[in-house]
């Protein structure tokens, strides 16, 4: 491995006002045992990586964070659903796009390769949120969903966006552009970008950024990462023509001793 290798990194940490005890962050694409489309650290087990690599590589991930528990992986839809762990029971099945806690030593996960994470804490660090928030979430409504699960004024939050697609290499058509119509009084016009005839540019940092605002969060920190731009360390199903793996953004509250 050479010196520029080994400056880059397996996990980002998010970078905004919590408390010690609170953890949250993405890992990147690098120091995993996948091969093929899926090099290296590919955390999805829905796609077509060996199993046995895909399980490796959690375990080492979870080796580098010293994580307290398996994180709650989630069999992700695209859509709105959030589950509580606090109440959830097993025989419920995992089929959500979002996780909610208020228990310690439990880590909320999503996976993601394009689509925008949103990790959200209340300011003690005591009611945590990992959200996977594609078009499809955003437009459904999993944000505002979120924010009534903690018992806190929305002001009160805290949110952390992790690596996403940004605009300038996401053209969107006609139908998803209509999908969000009904939020036309809370993203401002230069939201979508025309390129050509239905086709616009849009940043799905930036529509999260304007529901969150209009639901009266106003610490939202993150965003500036492209996982289409940097192919080095970030899997991209856009870029990679769907065939690629997935990140994991994290987020847990550590026992107090």
């Amino acid at each position: 491995m050479d010196q520029t290798e080994q400056e880059q990194p397996a996990w980002i940490e998010s970078r905004w006002p919590a408390p010690d005890h609170l953890h949250a962050g993405t890992s990147t694409r690098l120091y995993g045992i996948s091969q093929g489309d899926y090099e290296s650290l590919n955390l999805g087990d829905h796609v077509d990586d060996d199993h046995q690599a895909v399980m490796t590589n959690r375990q080492q991930l979870a080796e580098l964070l010293d994580l307290p528990s398996e994180p709650f992986w989630l069999e992700q839809e695209h859509g709105n659903k959030i589950i509580n762990l606090d109440t959830h029971i097993p025989e419920d099945g995992n089929f959500a796009d979002g996780v909610f806690t208020t228990k310690t030593d439990c880590v909320c996960a999503v996976l993601t390769a394009d689509c925008l994470p949103v990790l959200i804490s209340n300011e003690s660090g005591t009611e945590i949120a990992a959200l996977h928030a594609g078009w499809r979430g955003l437009a459904s409504g999993i944000l505002e969903k979120a924010l009534p699960m903690f018992s806190c004024s929305p002001e009160s939050l805290m949110v952390w966006m992790g690596p996403a697609i940004s605009a300038r290499n996401y053209e969107i058509g006609i139908e998803m552009k209509s999908s969000f119509d009904h939020l036309e009084d809370i993203l401002q016009k230069d939201t979508f970008i025309p390129t050509r005839r239905d086709h616009w540019l849009v940043s799905l940092y930036r529509i999260a950024m304007l529901i969150l605002k209009a639901q009266g969060v106003e610490r939202i920190h993150g965003g500036q990462y492209c996982t289409y731009r940097d192919a080095d360390l970030f899997f991209s199903h856009r870029r990679d023509g769907g065939k690629t793996g997935r990140m994991a953004s994290l987020i847990w509250m550590r026992s107090q001793k």
